[in-house]
């Protein structure tokens, strides 16, 4: 129930909030939104994970849910996907690049993508994927580095190698205090007559 309530002080919020860059973006289709009305004790608002615990209805709602969420954040919906907005507006850029497709970073698209860049440029870093991806990533640095933790070969190369047992005591004829040559350790190749 918590989160039910949750949501619906999100939504809330999302709705008496009016500025002029929310009347740029596409608003939802009309449909009045209850919560309450939900039938499940929990949600999360991703519709992926509601699937096949919850009418169609919650589902549909759901998305609508998610969608205002994105688009609130200064996102627009274009042709099915939501793109981000940025201050390159005015530039003469494509539009691709000015508004790049928007991925949740916990997404298993998102993971791919990632893993793919990845491999492609031969395991580099953080710094080297972030501007290869040509996505918006929210967190996207926290988000690769989540999702290339989980490369065995890197882990292989950053193993540091197997420590030695500790060392034994040596034994008292080492320590003990002598005369020179007291003590005499030989190291002999071949018969001794």
């Amino acid at each position: 129930m918590r989160y039910k309530d949750d949501a619906e002080q999100k939504l809330e919020q999302l709705f008496k909030r009016k500025s002029k860059e929310q009347e740029k973006l596409i608003p939802p289709s009309n449909v009045t939104v209850n919560l309450s009305q939900l039938s499940l004790p929990i949600f999360s608002g991703d519709p992926r994970q509601c699937r096949g615990r919850n009418h169609t209805s919650d589902y549909t709602l759901a998305k609508i849910v998610v969608l205002t969420r994105r688009q609130y954040v200064k996102g627009r919906l274009q042709s099915n996907r939501v793109r981000s907005n940025n201050r390159l507006e005015y530039s003469e850029l494509d539009n691709e690049s000015k508004y790049p497709i928007y991925l949740p970073n916990k997404g298993d698209l998102t993971k791919l993508i990632i893993l793919h860049q990845y491999d492609k440029l031969y395991h580099a870093g953080i710094a080297h994927i972030l501007p290869a991806i040509r996505f918006w990533i929210p967190k996207g640095r926290a988000a690769i580095k989540y999702t290339i933790s989980s490369c065995m070969a890197c882990k292989r190369w950053r193993a540091k190698p197997f420590n030695l047992p500790p060392m034994p005591n040596p034994p008292g004829s080492r320590v003990r205090r002598s005369r020179s040559f007291e003590q005499v350790g030989l190291d002999y190749l071949g018969p001794i007559d």
